[in-house]
């Protein structure tokens, strides 16, 4: 055979090779580059407010000062109409019992899926998802374990009492309702 055709020859497969290795864009790729260029134009033809002020940040700080340490805490529940039913006094601020000091996730492997891990809240806990309906403090009078559970009150609670015209009482350690 002659050289030259060898040559060619090798060329053309090299070249056939090169092509077999090229991909084509899965669809995975090509609706995310439709989605960034739908994006780019979107900020294009709109481009969004870029804020001066941070309020959401300084109000995050001002919760966090107002509820950082231990202080008294003027409980109200609320029924599903917003009629008071109780008060409670307590040394601590309600909890949530789906707060926890230790994370929530599982982790799943599952091939070359990504592993998502959430970091705790500033206040250094984590939130549990939805449907926790059951809240925790202390009695400020005698330490006692509260815990109030169920769906169909809400609980309002501030640092000073309010004032609710109504004729509920405080609900006193013992005391039956």
């Amino acid at each position: 055979m002659n050289p030259y055709a060898i040559g060619i020859l090798a060329a053309l497969l090299g070249i056939l090779a090169l092509a077999g290795c090229q991909t084509t864009p899965t669809d995975s790729q090509q609706s995310r580059a439709a989605q960034q260029e739908s994006s780019s134009r979107a900020f294009t033809a709109v481009p969004p407010y870029i804020p001066n002020e941070y309020t959401a940040r300084e109000d995050i700080n001002w919760y966090l000062r107002e509820t950082e340490g231990q202080h008294t805490w003027y409980v109200y529940a609320l029924s599903f109409t917003g009629e008071p039913l109780f008060y409670i006094v307590s040394d601590m601020k309600p909890r949530n019992i789906c707060v926890s000091i230790t994370a929530p996730d599982r982790v799943d492997y599952s091939g070359t899926t990504d592993v998502v891990r959430s970091a705790p809240a500033l206040d250094g806990v984590y939130y549990g998802g939805a449907g926790c309906n059951a809240y925790y403090m202390r009695d400020a009078t005698t330490g006692g374990f509260i815990e109030l559970a169920g769906d169909t009150f809400s609980l309002v609670s501030s640092k000073t009492p309010l004032f609710i015209e109504t004729d509920i009482q405080r609900l006193e350690p013992g005391q039956q309702q």
